[in-house]
């Protein structure tokens, strides 16, 4: 998350970058070859390139689609790997993917399903469900052996249930849950949603607010007490981003801010 934030590419890459990592691991070991560290990192370093390469979209969508030169994944690597090297291995990448490089996303899912709210979503819930769902990311309990659509509902409904439910109306929020229902056949009551929500809930318990938001209130608002929920010490864990699948412990990725008008007036200067 470190690199895709510094670089500000759409957060959905990590995601497409560990199913690449995840299914060509998985391809080696299935013909009984065990890659070394320096392979892994290889294949790492490949991989995100060519997620950022293929899905680097601008996290803002007014702004030109990025690029991003070889070189700087050479700087990466630490100078460990030329910039032949890391090219020979993204075409073994693509290769043994069989050149299958769109994978389905908990983001894209989670973008989809708010399209079925009956009214404009808050913008609390939907930053809530997507941090929930990044998070998962690095848990592989949740991010192989789980279907995306499936976290990405539950990541929802996890979402829901910390909000006040006086700011999502009774009416409106079940219309919404009945609206994917009808689109998915995923439903609330289902076992495998309930399973997967309580994974999700004791990787990452979400503090219930203690606020009150109408649906009329600004998105702003919204972002505002999302924020400061954030800033409790529930989740303060010394970390910026998840770091690595093999931790027991995943703390938090950061989240998307905008930098301050104070900072952007000393970097002019």
């Amino acid at each position: 998350y470190d690199v895709v934030d510094h670089f500000k590419f759409n957060r959905e890459v990590v995601e497409i970058f560990m199913n690449y990592l995840d299914r060509y691991v998985s391809s080696a070991l299935s013909k009984g070859v065990n890659l070394s560290r320096r392979s892994f990192q290889l294949v790492a370093v490949s991989s995100l390139y060519l997620s950022m390469k293929l899905h680097g979209e601008a996290d803002d969508p007014k702004k030109m689609v990025k690029t991003i030169d070889m070189s700087t994944f050479v700087k990466l690597s630490r100078n460990i790997f030329p910039e032949e090297t890391i090219e020979e291995m993204e075409l073994d990448i693509l290769f043994t993917l069989d050149w299958r490089m769109n994978p389905p996303t908990m983001a894209r899912f989670i973008t989809d399903f708010f399209e079925l709210f009956p009214s404009r979503p808050p913008a609390v819930l939907i930053e809530r469900s997507r941090y929930v769902a990044e998070m998962s990311v690095c848990v592989a309990s949740l991010s192989i052996e789980q279907r995306p659509s499936v976290v990405a509902f539950s990541a929802i409904l996890n979402a829901m249930d910390s909000m006040n439910m006086m700011s999502l109306q009774h009416e409106i929020y079940q219309v919404f849950l009945d609206n994917i229902e009808r689109a998915t056949s995923l439903s609330k009551k289902m076992s495998k949603i309930e399973e997967v929500r309580a994974m999700l809930n004791n990787m990452c318990p979400i503090p219930t607010d203690d606020v009150t938001i109408s649906l009329e209130d600004s998105n702003d608002s919204f972002l505002s007490i999302y924020n400061h929920t954030l800033r409790t010490e529930h989740f303060a864990s010394g970390k910026t981003s998840p770091v690595c699948v093999a931790e027991a412990h995943m703390s938090p990725p950061p989240l998307k801010r905008k930098r301050s008008d104070a900072n952007n007036a000393r970097e002019k200067k």
